[in-house]
This record gives structure tokens, sequence and C-alpha cells, in this order.
């Protein structure tokens, strides 16, 4: 995330990486724009009257939900074994690409069921300020093709680059990635337990060289895929998280429980979106998304009590550990549903061009001027996943807080996403399933490349296809990756016909755009004067310095927090009561004997003394 500066107060964000203005037994749980103002541009809602009945929720289904053991030993590993994750630079590159080999590995093992297919793409970057860069950075992008309205599509993004003095950079954004393999398994396990497939075409993007200012995001937007905007229904950023409800700091009771934040896109225009307008149709599609956040948030923390995540123990000063309720109905509020007013990541250029957008976000105040107890040094070297489990229970060993934590934004994107108005879920109707790629800028007279990779026939792994294309100029073409030159500008169907060997077929239509567009300005781009702003100039070669007010934390070994349900601590509770009950008596009826036992014993002494006094004075009788 994105540090803005501004003196020491560092409000919003200028380091684009969210720069904002074998686990332990759980007790009693199963392992179960432009300079001209941006007028959106018909995305934000414009496909939701196609939700039919075919994208129902699944009748007597429980939601997806996300495993957040697992979203934890996924970040634990990926920090652990791929570290200094800045963009742009062949030295020392082991870390950055490392990363991206095995989280694309990892969602291909998970979603190939279901025709997932993974392509990179590479862009110039800058580099530092005084360090040009030596390589291309990479976005890497998963498609899963949707069934019933494959044209369609919702992008799930985090980012995976570091700062230059990076080392894990846990949670930002390490964490942010590690949440999109939990969805994508989440997600995964919810179709095949249902037997359906998702209705619309979803993009997990891994977006690169975020903290030197967006730039991945920006050019996913403006140039990757560019002539997509108006088909995506919404954009989901995951971005620093599990510093965040329900932690308390250090673990402590004492502590107020941490929010988590789901920013979405605003309703007009404000100091972050000044150039921002919506039509009635747009506001439409985004009240539509608040709603549904809002929804999610009981629906979520419903899922997460049914899976036995109920209570969680708190340190209670010098005393024993106390169990308190967690995920329960008036908690909801510790996740704040907002406006985004403070931009600094990957969701901001997609908001720029009318896509409905939500960043879920953790703790980002260390940047302030005067930063509260709990601020997590983000964008910082120390930000490694032992400092989170200390944020989270006082100690370095694994928390199940910071776990809860790490899964609650996943869970909260897996709800989302098996609504209709946001992707759906549809059962196979016996005809193939395919997605068109990405479509970028188009130019005429240019040869643009076009390919429906991400396709396959439900139950027939490796089934023959056939496509055809139809270019809407009057030209076609055979192959599943196929090349086009449009002549003359203009809008244009293009229609795909994918075909099986019983001769099903499934039709693909696209509106497309020829000619030349104005990119979506990026506020991050400039570069920072030393002597205007020193902090952004720090910032800017990828070193933001550490805030004096905020004292980090020194971890206490032993500590271990336990998650439970409610009838688990309720039996433990009777178990004391218990042995309280039994251990009473027996300690009143040694402290009896106890007792008497040392009266006989006087009793002996005093028998004895006065027999020894009789006999003396006997002796001295004549």
């Amino acid at each position: 995330m994105l540090v803005l500066a501004g003196g020491l107060a560092l409000a919003l964000a200028l380091l684009a990486g969210l720069a904002l203005p074998a686990a332990p037994a759980r007790a009693g749980t199963a392992n179960s724009g432009s300079g001209a103002r941006t007028a959106l541009s018909g995305t934000g809602g414009a496909r939701l009257a196609q939700t039919t009945a075919r994208t129902a929720p699944v009748p007597g289904s429980a939601p997806p939900g996300i495993d957040p053991a697992y979203v934890y030993a996924q970040l634990d590993y990926m920090v652990n074994h791929f570290q200094h994750r800045e963009a742009g630079y062949l030295t020392g590159s082991a870390g950055h690409a490392g990363f991206a080999r095995y989280w694309r590995r990892q969602m291909l093992t998970l979603l190939g069921r279901f025709g997932a297919r993974a392509r990179d793409y590479p862009f110039a970057v800058r580099g530092w300020l005084g360090r040009p860069a030596t390589a291309p950075a990479v976005d890497v992008e998963v498609t899963v093709p949707g069934l019933a309205d494959p044209a369609s599509e919702v992008v799930i993004g985090c980012h995976y680059d570091g700062e230059a003095d990076s080392t894990e950079s846990a949670n930002d954004d390490g964490s942010g990635c590690a949440i999109e393999l939990g969805v994508a398994k989440a997600m995964a396990a919810y179709w095949r337990k249902n037997g359906v497939y998702p209705a619309r075409t979803l993009r997990f993007v891994l977006f690169d060289a975020e903290e030197q200012g967006l730039v991945g995001s920006y050019d996913y937007v403006n140039t990757i895929a560019r002539n997509d905007l108006p088909d995506v229904s919404a954009m989901i950023n995951e971005e620093q998280n599990g510093i965040a409800y329900p932690l308390r700091y250090l673990g402590r009771s004492a502590s107020p429980l941490m929010p988590l934040f789901a920013y979405l896109s605003p309703l007009t225009a404000n100091r972050v979106y000044p150039r921002y307008s919506t039509s009635p149709r747009q506001r439409a599609g985004l009240m539509q998304l608040r709603r549904l956040v809002r929804r999610a948030v009981p629906s979520s923390f419903r899922r997460y009590r049914a899976i036995g995540d109920q209570m969680l123990t708190y340190h209670h000063g010098a005393g024993p550990d106390v169990w308190q309720p967690v995920f329960s109905p008036a908690e909801t509020g510790k996740v704040r549903v907002l406006g985004d007013n403070i931009g600094s990541s990957d969701q901001l250029p997609f908001t720029q061009a009318g896509v409905r957008s939500a960043m879920f976000v953790g703790n980002s105040t260390y940047y302030q001027r005067h930063p509260p107890a709990g601020s997590y040094p983000y964008d910082r070297p120390q930000d490694t996943i032992a400092l989170m489990n200390t944020f989270a229970d006082g100690g370095p060993a694994e928390s199940h807080a910071l776990e809860l934590a790490l899964g609650l934004p996943g869970m909260l994107t897996t709800w989302l996403l098996s609504r209709p108005p946001v992707l759906g879920q549809a059962r196979p109707d016996g005809r193939p399933v395919a997605a068109i790629g990405d479509i970028g800028v188009l130019l005429p007279g240019h040869p643009a490349s076009f390919d429906a990779d991400a396709s396959y026939e439900p139950g027939r792994p490796g089934a023959d296809l056939s496509y055809a294309w139809n270019f809407g100029d009057g030209r076609s073409a055979t192959g599943r990756s196929v090349r086009h030159v449009y002549s003359a500008r203009g809008s244009y169907t293009l229609r795909l016909t994918v075909s099986s060997g019983s001769g099903l077929a499934r039709q693909i239509s696209r509106r497309v755009v020829v000619g030349p567009r104005v990119a979506f300005a990026n506020p991050y781009s400039s570069v920072p004067h030393a002597a205007a702003d020193s902090i952004a100039y720090l910032a800017a070669k990828g070193m933001p310095p550490a805030n004096p007010g905020a004292v980090l934390p020194t971890p206490a070994p032993g500590r271990r927090d336990r998650v439970g349900t409610v009838a688990h601590v309720r039996r433990l509770a009777a178990r004391s009561r218990s042995a309280s009950a039994a251990t009473g008596p027996t300690s009143a009826l040694i402290w009896v004997l106890t007792g008497f036992g040392a009266a006989a014993l006087l009793g002996v002494v005093f028998a004895v003394a006065l027999r020894t006094r009789k006999t003396r004075r006997a002796g001295r009788r004549p």
C-alpha cells in the first residue's frame, strides 16, 4: 500500500503497496482520467439485469467458507521463502519471481478443473528514484471462464512487490496474495460440492510495482484490459490485512478490538477522485454494492461461528487468559464500510474507469503524526509474519487471532462472489465453457491478438474444441488464438463460437472499440523533490522512513491464544468448577486432620513433660 507523505503526518499514501494517507490445534473444532472530468464508463451495474435463475445461490447450500489456517500457512510459506520482492530489477530478483511462480502454480492447481489459465503481462517501470530499473515488472493473471455470461468479468487483485529495503513484506501485501489463494480454494470447493460453475468470468491478478506508484494496475487498466472495462462487474482489492478484527493489540483483553475497513467506490467526487461523476444507472450499481457488502458482514460472521470459531482467548493482565466471544452480532460494526477516500492502492484506476470496486484493508495508522498503539509498520523491513503474530498475541508463534483476521476479508469476498450481481454460479448445460482473453487498446491498421485459452468442456478434460471468430467488420477466422487488423475506427461486435465434438456450441459476444484511448491519469506518477517533501522523497527511493512516534513491541515467547466453540468453553468451565468442588472438601479434610494431628502431638508432648516433672520432684523427696 502506498504511503502518502506530508511532513511527519504521512496522512495518505505515496508508497503504492497500499501506502495509506502445520497450525496449532483449535480447541473444540474440527479441521473442517485524464484531465477531463471522469464520466464512469458504463460499468458498475451495466450487466445487473442479466442475472437469471441460473446464477442464483445454490438452494440449501451454505455459502463458501474460507479456511483461515490455509491462508495463514500460505502467507507463512510465501513470505519466508520469497523475500525482497522489489519490482524491476535483475539483481536479487529470485524472491520476486519465485513468489509469482509459486502463486501461479497454486492457483492453477486449485482451479484447473474449472478451465483456469495463467498469463504474464510484462511492462516497463522507471524503478526507484536514483536507481533505474534493469528489468520489466510483471502482472500475473489467472482466468477462470464463466459459464452463463462469460463476457462479464470480476477482477480480484493484490500486489506482490515490496520496497527497496523490504524483507518479508508479510502484511503489505503478502497477506492479500495469500487471501487470494484462500478465496480460490474456497470457491473451487463450493463449485465442486454443488456441481456448479462460475456464471461470470473470474480473473485473479497479481499486480506488480504497486509500491512504485500503482504502475501495474494502471498498466492493466489503461493497456492490458482497456476494452474489457465496460464488462467488469466488480473489482475487489485484497490489500494489507491481518492486523484487524478480531485482533486486540498484543492479544490483551484491555486493548480495543482493531477494525477491518471496506472502502467502496464513492458515490460522488472527493479529494481522491476529484474528476468523478456517475450516471443514475451507475449510482444504482454502486448503491447495490454497498448493500451487498453490508449484508456480507453478518453473513460472514455467521459462517465463522458455524465452523466453530466462536470464542477466542485474550491475555488478562498477570492472570490467566480469558475467553471472549468473537464474530458475534454485536461486533459486526468492527467491519467499517466506507466510501473510498484514501485511494493509495490498486482499486484506484478501476474506480477511475467506472468499475465498482471494494478494497479490504486492516490497520494503516503507522505513518500518522501521532500513531496510536498497535500501529503496524507496513512498508518497513520489520514487516514480518513474526511481528504480525506479536501484534496479534504478544509473541512470535502462530496466533489464532491472526489466522481469523487473515480469513475475514476472504470470507467477505467469497460471500460476494456467490451473489448473482457479482459473480454468481450456473449449472452445466452440455456446452463448452470459454472466455475471451483480455482485450487492450485496439488501433486501426495495427495487428491485434485474440484468444480463448481459458476454455474447456465440463466433465471432459482435454476434449477437442473448435473456435470460430467473427470480428464484426465482415471478416472471420478460426483457431484458439488468432490475429486481426481492424482498418477503421469505430465500435464493433466481436463474436466467438466455441463448439465441442458433440456439436453443441457456445457463443460469446463482446463490444470492442477501435481507436486511440485517453489514459486514466495516475496521481502517483510524479517524482517528488527532496526539498519539497523529504518523506515522499525517501518513499520514492523505496525506503520510507521509520516513524519515531510508533513504538514496536518486544515479543514475549510462550504466548499462545486458543479458539473454540461456546460449548467447548462451557465444558472447560464445568470441568474447572468440578475440579474446584472435588478438591475443596479434600483440602478441608486435610486441614482438619492436620489440625487434630498437631493438637494430639502437643498433648503427648505436654503429658511427657508433666510426667518427667513429677518424676524429678519425687526424686528430690527425703
